[in-house]
């Protein structure tokens, strides 16, 4: 089954359009359709509205609101979505299996609900769902996919399984931990799972687990073998999740939607990457969302739907000034995901750089460094744990280290009393009691306040999303300085209630209009109105906004909120969800004054003309000294 035409009609926040995806050499619907634009442009809001379509006609969970899809309840919205059934899909009135045929589906959105237009038969094969690799199914890899966190696990069978299949759930692959053990007593599962996988990752392959021990703790990492599923690199736990899920559920003859394939894949690689995809499965169609101009370039021009208008904003860097507590270096030893050596931050003897790239491919250990100095900051003035020192400990040590520098003011030196404005610090990660850390930069660093007087810590992690499915955190100091070192997806969870108190404070609504307009093309704040827009068009809700307007929102809100000056930022991914390179760091740099921002990337493109520091990865590195 196969998306073979799609039309469109008066549906929110993206354009009318109705595009054919048949190929005029085969007459069949291309295998690949590629769905570009620049952020904002309703990459994903197209991807969803096919799930809503297919959702509505051929339920697996059934939960579609015509209110999320109409630009006018009175005229409501129309989709249509032609489906290519191949034999042994179409219906047929005498019960053989007829050859290949189109069926349509027609769906209305409107203030009085949802209604559709599907043959019967059709309906009934789009809400079947099992594991069989000879029936087709539907399955939605979302931009925010991620490794599982926490204690939830999934059950493995179909029942369970179908409920995930067009979800946006984080916890949506929390099923893979059971996945791994089980196959271990699978073996055709075994086998299939390390090919997929081979497909999808360079650096990383399957290798069964020793009966007995972890059961995720079945691959292979350069000379390593037994790292565990937790220990992977975030573009390596992508592949394991996708390949996982292709394996279990047997995604043969499927409509397959997948955003951002760039999240973890370098540009370079992406096309080749993205038409490897054809191996996962037998028949599958996949739909893929991106704003990378090459992977849309690659393919036939009847392969492609362009939404929006490419812009380049240029707009005026903010000038940094040296002030406040900075990070000159980090030494790792021994730490588990992190090559030993010494990554360096500074300029000069005593000064660090306000700007801070760290640069690498897949796998090199980006994300790793960060969340160590993380810990290594939680170590020196705990707040809430975010990190078990045991993360830390390379298998077969009992401790590892991490040694920080500083860079201390005037005042702060005096403050504790330091001979030197450099200060280091050592922490040991360790399986048995806790050793002493030094107090004095636990004082320092322990400071917090709503203020920009305050200096701060603050973590802006990979898995950030904005969080709007209540239990809303407070937005107090008391409930807000647990979330500053935190990885968690649900830390952005108190900002529906900081815009609902945006109209009582006008210098908090300028500021964060301020810096929403540094950051995103297409999404404002309304000061006199107090109101979010998305090209121009007032949101009735932050469910309408893109991924990339959602990740300024988070970063507005969270400099606005916590007054982010004088403070040391760490920044995973900053071209997440596609934003310009120029534009992101405009963003960050207007977050407040003084502030070191420390990014990590693996986009060339932020290293083009950088006024900072970088830090380059290299996978056999090591040492990183990174000096400019």
């Amino acid at each position: 089954m196969k998306v073979s035409r799609l039309a469109i009609r008066g549906v929110a926040s993206l354009p009318d359009l109705d595009r054919d995806f048949v190929s005029a050499a085969t007459g069949r619907p291309h295998d690949l359709i590629v769905i570009s634009g620049p952020p904002a442009s309703g990459k994903t809001r197209l991807c969803e509205l096919m799930l809503a379509v297919l959702e509505t006609v051929g339920p697996y969970q059934g939960i579609v609101r015509a209110a999320d899809w109409y630009a006018d309840p009175t005229r409501g919205a129309r989709v249509e979505l032609d489906l290519w059934l191949g034999e042994g899909e179409a219906p047929s009135a005498s019960g053989s299996a007829p050859a290949s045929s189109t069926a349509r589906t027609v769906v209305h959105f409107s203030a009085s609900g949802t209604t559709s237009e599907v043959d019967r038969a059709v309906a009934r094969r789009l809400s079947r769902y099992d594991h069989d690799p000879a029936h087709g199914k539907r399955e939605y890899f979302p931009e925010d996919r991620q490794r599982a966190w926490g204690a939830r696990e999934d059950g493995l069978g179909a029942p369970e399984q179908s409920l995930m299949r067009c979800s946006r759930d984080p916890q949506k692959y929390s099923f893979v931990p059971r996945f791994l053990a089980q196959l271990r007593t699978d073996p055709a599962q075994s086998r299939a799972f390390a090919d997929r996988l081979e497909l999808l990752s360079p650096t990383i392959r399957y290798t069964p687990a020793t009966r007995g021990g972890d059961p995720t703790a079945c691959f292979k990492h350069r000379d390593r073998i037994g790292v565990r599923y937790a220990e992977l690199s975030s573009s390596e736990a992508d592949a394991a999740l996708i390949a996982a899920t292709a394996v279990m559920i047997g995604l043969n003859h499927s409509i397959v939607l997948l955003d951002r394939p760039e999240l973890y894949v370098p540009p370079d690689r992406l096309a080749s990457w993205v038409h490897g995809l054809a191996g996962l499965g037998e028949g599958n169609q996949w739909i893929v969302a991106t704003s990378v101009d090459s992977l849309s370039a690659a393919v036939d021009r009847s392969q492609r739907v362009f939404l929006g208008q490419s812009e380049d904003p240029k707009p005026p860097r903010r000038a940094l000034q040296e002030a406040f507590m900075k990070l000159l270096s980090v030494e790792a030893i021994d730490v588990l995901g992190v090559e030993s050596g010494v990554y360096s931050f500074a300029k000069g003897p005593e000064v660090a750089h306000d700007r801070v790239l760290i640069m690498g491919g897949s796998g090199t250990g980006k994300t790793r460094l960060l969340e160590l100095i993380v810990a290594a900051r939680e170590m020196l003035a705990p707040n809430e744990r975010v990190f078990e020192p045991t993360d830390f400990i390379r298998p077969g040590n009992q401790t590892s280290r991490a040694i920080l520098a500083w860079q201390l003011t005037a005042e702060e030196q005096t403050l504790i009393g330091a001979s030197s404005p450099v200060v280091s610090t050592e922490v040991i990660f360790t399986e048995e009691e806790e050793d002493e850390v030094d107090s004095r930069m636990g004082f320092l660093l322990e400071r917090y306040g709503h203020d920009d007087e305050t200096p701060k810590f603050e973590y802006f992690a990979e898995r950030r999303r904005l969080d709007i499915g209540g239990g809303e955190a407070s937005l107090d100091e008391e409930g807000q300085v647990f979330l500053r070192s935190s990885p968690s997806p649900r830390k952005f969870s108190w900002v529906p209630a900081f815009l609902f108190e945006l109209p009582d404070a006008p210098d908090k609504a300028a500021r964060f209009a301020a810096i929403l307009e540094r950051f995103s093309p297409s999404c404002a704040y309304d000061v006199r109105r107090h109101v979010l827009s998305s090209r121009g068009r007032a949101l009735d809700s932050l469910r309408e906004l893109s991924a990339s307007e959602a990740d300024a929102v988070m970063f507005a809100a969270t400099a606005t909120l916590v007054g982010l000056s004088g403070s040391i930022v760490l920044v995973d991914r900053p071209e997440l969800h596609g934003i310009d390179p120029v534009r992101a760091l405009a963003g960050l740099s207007a977050l407040g004054a003084d502030n070191q921002l420390i990014m990590a990337t693996s986009a060339r493109a932020f290293a083009t003309s950088f006024d900072g520091g970088v830090v380059q990865l290299d996978r056999d590195a090591a040492s990183n000294r990174g000096q400019r």
